[in-house]
């Protein structure tokens, strides 16, 4: 499950809360990539840095495969700039 983030809003790092084992990755580059956000760069006018929360484009969970009628919840926070 692939979602965006809104450009006005940060997501806030570790705040992934599920009901079910997911693995959580980011992408700073609209989707292009993911990986785990402590792996993540950006380079803006020729200077590569660590990306921070307020980088991140989207949010890619990897859900395991559930049975039919089965339930599971996936909370993240965010903090609207």
């Amino acid at each position: 499950m692939t979602l965006p983030i809104d450009t006005n809003v940060t997501f806030i790092k570790n705040s992934v809360i599920s009901s079910i084992a997911v693995i959580d990755s980011y992408s700073v580059n609209d989707g292009a990539s993911f990986g785990d956000i402590a792996e993540l760069s950006i380079t803006r006018d020729g200077i590569t840095r660590a990306a921070t929360s307020a980088d991140l484009t989207n949010l890619k969970f990897f859900v395991p495969d559930l049975e039919a009628g089965a339930d599971a919840t996936i909370e993240y926070s965010i903090v609207v700039n």
